[in-house]
């Protein structure tokens, strides 16, 4: 499945990768498509701007953002309003030179006002806010854009409100075992403990397991995968891990829906994804 947005996407690299071969002797060197489509507005006419954005939404969602809920009234409010006096600065002929912050920026103004994960659920009936964001993540690799826009911060914050007041019935989560009950619950205990080691053993077990796991509980494996970048020994490792995850993400997630499903979820899911991020690319 193909969502709305991506279509420009795939517009956007037949424009820049088309046109008729030139000789062999004189082909210049591939550009990067994603590079040029300057998803972390390095060419703006108010780069810096977008830059200084960039490093106060980084600043707010370090490591400890992955599990816990940002405070309102001391962090999100304050470097919201900050983010959103330095966007207005930007001249209106200027504001869609960064497409991707200004869905950053989206996103978390619907977190901060978001208090009990209602208004995250309705992401799924908003084409403007759901289909980019579905872009970015099956359409874009990840590290194209992460981490300078780290939209995996922004979407473990909504899983954190979102899985308090609606989590999901245990069997969409394939958590109709005892086993794999006693398995999210041991995972979710480790990351109380910081337990690296833990999470690293547990997460290995699962995928261990196979086709079957992955069959009973692909949001579950998923995050066994996203667990096993965040606690590589190397940066490397974590990177190939990183990428093997966006392949199972995009059998998993095909709609809006599907989205909202991995936000309410038992297992931490985009918690365990924002730290692999940062391990893989950092």
């Amino acid at each position: 499945m193909v969502v709305a947005a991506s279509g420009q996407v795939m517009e956007g690299l037949k424009n820049l990768v088309g046109g008729a071969s030139a000789p062999e002797t004189t082909l210049p060197a591939a550009a990067d498509p994603w590079e040029q489509m300057d998803l972390i507005c390095r060419k703006s006419a108010y780069s810096q701007t977008w830059l200084a954005v960039q490093q106060k939404m980084q600043y707010i969602l370090g490591p400890g953002a992955a599990f816990e809920a940002l405070n309102k009234d001391n962090t999100l409010e304050p470097f919201l309003a900050s983010m959103m006096e330095d966007v207005a600065k930007i001249p209106s002929a200027n504001e869609a030179e960064c497409g991707t912050g200004q869905l950053m920026l989206q996103l978390l103004k619907v977190i901060t006002v978001d208090s009990d994960g209602e208004l995250i659920g309705q992401i799924k009936s908003k084409d403007q806010l759901s289909s980019p964001i579905l872009t970015l993540l099956l359409d874009v690799p990840w590290t194209a854009y992460q981490p300078e826009w780290p939209l995996f911060g922004l979407l473990a914050q909504a899983a954190v409100r979102r899985s308090q007041t609606h989590t999901n019935n245990e069997a969409i989560d394939g958590l109709v075992q005892p086993e794999l009950k006693q398995f999210a619950s041991a995972m979710n205990n480790a990351i109380g403990e910081s337990n690296l080691e833990a999470l690293k053993a547990l997460s290995q077990t699962f995928i261990d397991s196979g086709a079957d796991a992955m069959q009973v509980s692909p949001i579950g494996f998923l995050t066994a995968i996203f667990t096993q970048a965040a606690t590589a020994p190397t940066k490397k490792e974590a990177a190939a891990m990183f990428s093997d995850a966006q392949i199972l993400l995009k059998r998993m997630i095909t709609s809006p829906a599907d989205l909202e499903v991995t936000l309410g979820s038992h297992w931490p899911l985009w918690g365990m994804a924002y730290l692999a991020s940062l391990k893989a690319t950092i």
